[in-house]
């Protein structure tokens, strides 16, 4: 939030190369607008490698969670068989490689008549990405509940939950 209100600052609503949001490119994001505003040439770029490091977590994120959730489904008899198989180092290559074929479905947006699969897609993966943060965080918050019942130390997760 402390971002978008520094960038609100830098950036009035009127700034014209806002209305180039609609080209393809970076150029008209606020975040670089009012990096070019503040005249230091190389924050830009920086921004841009952190926007697309972030990008590419995220990616990874859902790909491991993805394909060990599949996994869990073909241990479960819910997903065909195959699936269960790994390689030597525990790796589920096929449910990975299904995951993996699933995000290519992504370049349906190349083509203007596909866009409404791909809303329906990212419709369908997003609600789930969300569930397995806020099922993460749940865990996480009954677990330090548990630490201080128990009145145990719990640095390891950098929570002070002592009572």
């Amino acid at each position: 939030m402390l971002g978008s209100l520094c960038v609100g600052i830098l950036v009035p609503y009127t700034d014209p190369t806002l209305k180039d949001a609609g080209k393809p490119g970076a150029a008209a994001s606020p975040y670089v607008i009012a990096m070019n505003r503040l005249d230091i040439p190389v924050l830009p770029h920086i921004v841009n490698a952190l926007v697309l490091t972030s990008s590419l977590s995220v990616g990874n994120n859902c790909v491991y969670c993805g394909s060990r959730i599949l996994y869990g489904l073909a241990l479960e008899g819910k997903a065909p068989r195959i699936l269960t198989k790994c390689t030597k180092q525990g790796i589920p290559v096929y449910c990975v490689l299904v995951v993996f074929g699933i995000g290519l479905l992504s370049f349906l947006q190349v083509s203007n008549s596909s866009a409404v699969v791909l809303n329906w897609l990212v419709g369908l993966v997003t609600l789930p990405t969300i569930r397995h943060v806020e099922s993460f965080l749940l865990t996480l918050l009954f677990l330090a509940y548990g630490f201080t019942s128990y009145q145990l130390r719990c640095n390891f997760i950098h929570i002070p939950c002592m009572a």
